[in-house]
């Protein structure tokens, strides 16, 4: 049977638009814990880095990662910066540069 692209993406749609309404839904949903502050110097002292480094690695301007390790990150950064504490070799692997 071939597939109907058009409904799929209209039950797509459909269900994207109940779960915005708190509809239950048949989609997954995963909650995820990201920490309120995170010490970005203390990280990148951790992996052994200097600021030059830890910037160049993660793909980060450096007047960005001055600017977190002195204000607190916002919480788009600090899923980064919190992926990068837990897995920050596979981190480091998916922004190599072929």
């Amino acid at each position: 049977m071939a597939r109907n692209i058009a409904r799929e993406a209209l039950d797509g749609l459909k269900e994207f638009s109940d779960h915005i309404a708190g509809k239950r839904t048949k989609g997954r949903t995963t909650k995820v814990r990201i920490p309120a502050d995170i010490d970005v110097r203390a990280l990148r002292t951790r992996l052994g880095l200097t600021q030059e480094e830890f910037a160049r690695t993660y793909a980060i301007p450096i007047h960005t990662l001055r600017k977190w390790e002195t204000r607190k990150p916002d919480q788009a950064s600090r899923v980064l910066l919190t992926t990068i504490a837990r897995n920050p070799m596979t981190i480091e692997k998916l922004l190599a540069r072929p």
